[in-house]
């Protein structure tokens, strides 16, 4: 059997950990930047959603107060 030899890591590997930190770094910063903008578009969305939901009610609630059934039509005494 041949002696076990302790692992020596390469040269390379020890300065590619700055890199590695600034490319996470970057990545972390794009990641933050995507999220924000996702926000924005969600409150948009939301807020929008909000104003036509509110429309549609006020709508609805217009056709309601001036349709009544036949049944219970107002009469001039």
């Amino acid at each position: 059997m041949r002696p076990s030899t302790p692992f020596r890591p390469s040269g390379n590997i020890v300065p590619a950990l700055p890199q590695a930190d600034g490319a996470l770094t970057a990545h972390q910063a794009q990641l933050q930047q995507q999220k924000a903008q996702n926000d924005a578009i969600h409150l948009h969305v939301e807020t929008q959603g909000a104003i036509e939901l509110t429309e549609i009610k006020a709508a609805f609630d217009a056709k309601m107060t001036l349709r009544r059934p036949n049944n219970e039509r107002e009469t001039n005494v």
